[in-house]
């Protein structure tokens, strides 16, 4: 969310480039981990078709942690 006047009142004459980061935890069966993977390379192969996409991280769970991590 953006906030269109500053602490003026006034208009913002700056903005951002309109970058977002995107995290999502997802559980996958075991068993299912490699198609998982490839279902996420496939995702991201179509995302980056996009103009301003910049690039998505696959994180596998560790310590403790029972979701994959897409950023």
């Amino acid at each position: 969310m953006t906030d269109d006047t500053a602490t003026t009142g006034g208009p913002v004459t700056a903005r951002s480039d309109g970058a977002a980061t995107l995290l999502i935890g997802q559980r996958v069966r075991s068993g299912r981990e490699d198609d998982y993977i490839d279902w996420q390379t496939k995702l991201g192969a179509a995302a980056a078709r996009y103009p301003g996409f910049r690039s998505v991280d696959l994180r596998e769970p560790s310590d403790g942690q029972t979701d994959w991590i897409v950023v």
